[in-house]
């Protein structure tokens, strides 16, 4: 039974990493209804990374909202000479804005101007590449991958060269696994989670073929169930990932803290309320005690506890 488990656990491990390379957007969506998800969602996150960053500079903020305003002709209007006008003004307001520079492309893509479309989409990889804060804060490892191959994908048609992917391919697999960029919670959790599940399968492998009793009594309890709490949690982040599981608490990351924490929480407080009936009762009960070892409830005339085995002497 404990090698099926270790096997189960083991599986949690590999099959995410497996996923990471190899999951295609393609199997569910075309490449094309991923692509304009993306950006709808990229303008939509460049609205709330301006907020959150509260930018003084008035360009920026023009730059911005001209933006948004382009997508909003572009997507729900379908005003095309509009989103035109508003986009190139986005464009020249700030030359780093990279979502201007991407949502020009397909808005000159729709008119029929190739050249002006090819001229956005390497505007883009170039201001991109140099990763500034716009393109942290909007596209997560995952999004801005594919949008840097969706688009290069285009200029090679063309023969345009395109310029080099830094910190795409070589962000490490485990960071990938990342929902969000950009903020150290998101890093704690992203990097922290696997790697926690990771030591605890090696911790408890170990324990297993050596049979050592090691954080025994009390704290063994504690332990095996948090650990369960956490596959669990690091089961959730997977979910949200690979299955399009919906998020209930924004952003995801307060998410698998409210449910690794709670169940944390209800872990320790369950073993600390029993352990103080346990107390009352032994207190009542003339005919048990403590270990003074490992603080388990035993018969008081036992000379060896049944939980620790340790000699208990009088």
């Amino acid at each position: 039974m404990k090698k099926i488990i270790l096997i189960i656990l083991f599986s949690l491990i590999i099959v995410p990493s497996v996923l990471a390379q190899y999951f295609d957007v393609s199997d569910t969506v075309t490449q094309k209804q991923y692509f304009d998800r993306i950006l709808r969602q990229s303008v939509e996150r460049l609205q709330v990374a301006s907020v959150k960053r509260s930018i003084q500079l008035k360009k920026v903020n023009q730059s911005i909202a001209n933006t948004v305003s382009a997508a909003q002709y572009f997507f729900n209007d379908e005003n095309l000479e509009l989103a035109k006008e508003d986009i190139e003004k986005a464009q020249s307001q700030y030359d780093d804005n990279v979502v201007a520079h991407l949502l020009a492309s397909e808005i000159y893509q729709r008119l029929g101007d190739e050249e002006l479309a090819n001229e956005a989409r390497l505007s883009f990889l170039k201001r991109s590449s140099k990763m500034p804060w716009i393109a942290r804060d909007v596209f997560n490892s995952e999004s801005r991958k594919f949008v840097y191959d969706y688009v290069a994908s285009y200029l090679r048609e063309y023969g345009y060269e395109v310029p080099k992917a830094r910190g795409i391919n070589q962000v490490p697999l485990i960071q990938q696994l990342s929902l969000r960029e950009g903020s150290i919670l998101t890093e704690m959790i992203s990097l922290g989670l696997p790697m926690i599940v990771c030591i605890g399968l090696v911790f408890f492998m170990w324990r297993s073929m050596t049979g050592s009793d090691i954080w025994f009594g009390f704290w063994n309890k504690i332990l095996i169930q948090s650990y369960i709490v956490f596959v669990f949690t690091y089961i959730i982040w997977i979910a949200h990932l690979f299955l399009q599981v919906p998020i209930f608490f924004k952003p995801v990351e307060y998410e698998i803290l409210i449910v690794l924490l709670g169940g944390i929480s209800i872990i320790v407080v369950e073993k600390l309320v029993r352990k103080t009936i346990e107390r009352k009762r032994i207190l009542s009960d003339p005919a048990l005690r403590a270990c003074p070892h490992c603080r388990e409830i035993i018969p008081k005339l036992d000379l060896i506890c049944s939980s620790c085995g340790k000699k208990i002497e009088d």
